[in-house]
């Protein structure tokens, strides 16, 4: 139950510390003149909106075709760098065996080096321990696999170098209400 709560809690703090995107308060213009205004920076807006989703459906499809010619050299980069991660997994599997080949060893001669003493025994000399676990290092993992592409991880990354994320009409927006006289506040 606890550790529910936990993730529950955990969860809700990550939540809490995602960036929001900033909101606006707008006045309207008081003059006729600036609400005409502002219904003509509105209409921008939806065009600017309209134009960036054409320019964005567009520049998906560029990129869509764009992984469709990479994606062959992707997968073959894919194939040399998962067989060197795999031999690197094998080198680790060997290398964690005999670490712990040696762990065992160790702890096996620190238990065989501590004496069998009891109190008030004039005869028995206490001798430390020599062996240590932590002198030992473990082998370091090879990590995760590397991730087979896929057209549409090809297409996502193409798009993401190439695509504009954001075509700045809101803000256009903004500007243009404050030039009519309206007021933009951020809450």
């Amino acid at each position: 139950m606890s550790k529910y709560l936990a993730l529950i809690i955990i969860l809700f703090g990550v939540a809490a510390c995602t960036p929001q995107p900033p909101r606006y308060q707008l006045t309207a213009p008081t003059t006729l003149e600036g609400q005409q205004c502002a219904q003509r920076c509105d209409a921008a807006s939806n065009l600017c909106t309209q134009q960036c989703n054409a320019t964005q459906a567009a520049c998906r499809l560029k990129a869509e075709r764009q992984a469709k010619l990479e994606l062959p050299a992707r997968l073959e980069l894919w194939d040399r760098e998962i067989a060197a991660w795999e031999r690197r997994v094998q080198r680790y599997e060997i290398e964690l065996s005999f670490y712990e080949m040696r762990r065992r060893h160790w702890q096996m001669m620190r238990d065989l080096a501590r004496p069998d003493c009891r109190r008030g025994d004039r005869d028995c000399h206490s001798v430390r321990p020599r062996f240590r676990d932590d002198w030992l290092d473990r082998p370091l993992s090879p990590g995760p696999a590397p991730k087979r592409p896929s057209l549409e991880s090809e297409t996502n990354r193409i798009q993401a170098l190439t695509c504009p994320s954001d075509c700045a009409c809101a803000a256009q927006f903004r500007q243009c209400f404050v030039t009519c006289g309206g007021g933009v506040k951020p809450y």
